[in-house]
């Protein structure tokens, strides 16, 4: 695998980070801020594009906060959040890693974990599942 400069993940035609700011605004939730320099590690560990949801909140916001802080997504992590690549284990680019089996993006305040299915858990590959600790299911 190639690995991409943070420019070339950076600097792409469409990026995803407008359309998030509009569903932002159109909701209750609120993107925290980020140091852009932890911004764009994140997003260079990850190898995904600005053009992507998770490279747009990677690379823009330190996470997202809904329902009154008791919803919270990764991004580029912050003072009460970590980002996306630490909560994942994922370390340099090119480093021997295996493919995760889920990616995850969020948690709750009951301690509930949200996260993209990458084979690993059994739904379909791209599906965002829920953990529930209440079921265990």
């Amino acid at each position: 695998m190639r690995i991409r400069t943070v420019d070339e993940l950076v600097d792409v035609d469409d990026p995803a980070w407008p359309h998030l700011e509009r569903l932002l605004a159109a909701s209750t939730a609120t993107a925290l801020p980020v140091d852009p320099d932890r911004g764009r590690d994140t997003i260079r560990r990850l190898q995904v594009t600005a053009r992507s949801f998770l490279g747009a909140m990677a690379l823009h916001c330190g996470g997202i906060v809904a329902e009154h802080g008791w919803f919270r997504l990764y991004g580029g992590g912050g003072e009460h959040l970590p980002d996306l690549a630490a909560v994942n284990g994922i370390g340099e680019p090119g480093e021997p890693a295996p493919a995760p089996g889920a990616m995850l993006v969020g948690h709750d305040v009951l301690g509930g974990r949200f996260a993209i299915d990458g084979g690993g858990l059994g739904v379909a590959p791209g599906e965002v599942c829920y953990y529930a600790p209440d079921t265990l299911e």
